[in-house]
């Protein structure tokens, strides 16, 4: 009798408590990314058009203790080592080491942290683009991926660049090929089904407008349940095909070994994750493929954030974070707002009263470590497998995922590229494995391995000086970065942090 009435007890308050619970609202993401761009500049692909010259003395080569100089003449590297000459600035680099621009393979700049917390409209969006675009710069990043973005933000972003506004080298993939239904069809619609194949082309002749570097392909069942459909293998085939076609890589998003498998079919050039695990089998086909893996390790390591916000508070998170961002990060009920969305994002049969419910039950200390649990075993496993990947021959690519969905509060730009770093550094891999998946193999994916990626005579003069040496320990090294030269063009990362800019501090 007793534990009937406490079964009662416990379906009454089933149906009682969550009508007690003040509702709150999920974004609508489509009209979020309709709203990104204010007013976009004319589409033009190039980095900053300002290309300096200058001499670079006192310096040593990570890794070595011998003092040299670098020349750099219209942007690109002339001469290592040698005096330095008189007929250009010199700056002295008071005997600090260089070595390559960090190079983020995987980046959304369009979304920024906590934007559909907060319902930014279209000119704080593009405001916060701006900063964000500083922030990679003053963080040592000079040149950034993003394999999804909307083409008008696309073309906004390379023109503003073209017209000398201070950001990374960028490279885009465009809206993703996504399924019906499945995995960012709310993001980048539409999604195509088996029966809308001919739009398949349309899509892709729309990725050469705007001077795409791939084609993503999502193939995406569910983060935390198969709730997202994916593309059926005639569809795919028909997506290789109009790719091919095009001359455009493919880009494939898959998170386990069975859509591994299911991409493998599309030749892909890049998967833009990693599996949790991986067969024998499947790693024998990626290897056969000579395809690159990126490693987005952060995404598994950033939920702690709710519980400690002051991670941030470091100089470079003052200096790179918007205000604005931070606040979003500490705010309570932004925090509840945020879990409240990704369940309905991710748990969509949980609805909703009872999804405000496990909202607010998550958003405690103790719920909140309990997703934190959860998400350290996949993290290893995720770890172990990419330094399983590197050893077979797998090129490993970093990329850290920053900006991810506009519901994450916690996904910054520019301090989330430090984090993958460390992450990769603290999975196995060496400091000289992890400062060439930061810089060498990127630009080898993209094809651009001859103009930059490493410091060479006849490259692009993108450099960073820091007082400690990266190749003992690149994660280590990165809080003493001082100087970060883009394109030939020298300036304390403060001061690149704090050229003219939209966003009030």
């Amino acid at each position: 009798m007793k534990h009937r009435w406490l079964l009662y007890v416990g379906l009454l308050s089933l149906l009682v408590i969550p009508a007690l619970i003040p509702p709150s609202t999920t974004y609508d993401p489509t009209q979020l990314v309709a709203g990104l761009v204010a007013s976009a500049t004319p589409a033009t692909k190039g980095p900053l058009q300002r290309p300096g010259s200058l001499e670079i003395k006192n310096v040593r080569l990570a890794g070595t203790e011998a003092l040299t100089s670098i020349r750099i003449e219209n942007g690109r590297i002339t001469r290592i080592g040698g005096e330095p000459g008189s007929d250009l600035p010199i700056l002295d680099g008071g005997g600090r080491y260089v070595m390559p621009g960090l190079f983020d393979a995987h980046v959304h700049l369009s979304l920024a942290p906590g934007a559909a917390l907060r319902s930014d409209d279209a000119k704080t969006s593009e405001a916060l683009r701006a900063w964000h675009l500083r922030a990679y710069v003053a963080s040592g990043v000079t040149s950034i991926l993003d394999p999804a973005v909307d083409d008008t933000v696309a073309k906004d972003v390379r023109g503003k660049l073209a017209q000398g506004h201070v950001g990374p080298r960028y490279f885009a993939l465009g809206p993703p090929v996504a399924a019906r239904g499945g995995y960012v069809d709310d993001l980048f619609p539409p999604g195509y089904s088996d029966a809308q194949q001919d739009g398949v082309a349309s899509h892709m002749d729309r990725l050469v407008a705007m001077a795409a570097d791939g084609v993503k392909v999502p193939l995406e069942p569910g983060m935390l349940a198969p709730i997202w459909n994916v593309h059926s293998p005639q569809m795919l085939a028909t997506i290789r095909r109009e790719a091919e076609k095009r001359k455009l890589p493919i880009y494939v998003h898959a998170i386990n070994d069975a859509m591994y498998q299911l991409g493998l079919p599309l030749a892909p050039h890049t998967f833009v994750h990693p599996p949790e695990t991986i067969s024998d089998g499947t790693l024998q086909r990626l290897i056969d493929s000579h395809a690159y893996v990126m490693s987005t390790l952060s995404v598994y390591d950033v939920q702690r954030f709710l519980l400690t916000p002051d991670e941030f508070s470091d100089p470079q998170g003052q200096l790179t974070i918007p205000p604005v961002e931070m606040e979003t990060l500490r705010n309570p009920a932004m925090q509840r707002r945020y879990l409240v969305d990704m369940i309905g994002e991710n748990m969509p049969f949980v609805k909703g009263r009872y999804r405000d419910l496990f909202g607010i039950v998550s958003a405690t200390k103790r719920g909140q470590n309990m997703m934190i649990s959860a998400l350290g075993p996949r993290l290893s496993a995720t770890a172990k497998t990419v330094v399983k990947l590197h050893r077979a021959g797998v090129p490993i690519v970093m990329g850290s995922d920053s900006g991810n969905w506009p519901v994450f509060p916690f996904f910054f730009h520019g301090p989330t590229t430090w984090r993958e770093i460390r992450l990769l550094e603290r999975a196995g891999l060496s400091p000289e494995e992890t400062l060439r998946a930061a810089t060498l193999e990127p630009a080898r994916m993209l094809g651009i391995e001859n103009d930059q990626g490493t410091i060479s005579v006849g490259k692009r003069a993108d450099l960073l000086l820091l007082d400690a040496d990266p190749l003992k320990g690149l994660g280590k090294a990165l809080p003493s970065l001082h100087t970060v030269v883009l394109n030939g063009i020298a300036h304390t990362k403060e001061e690149w942090m704090n050229l003219p800019s939209s966003f009030p501090k």
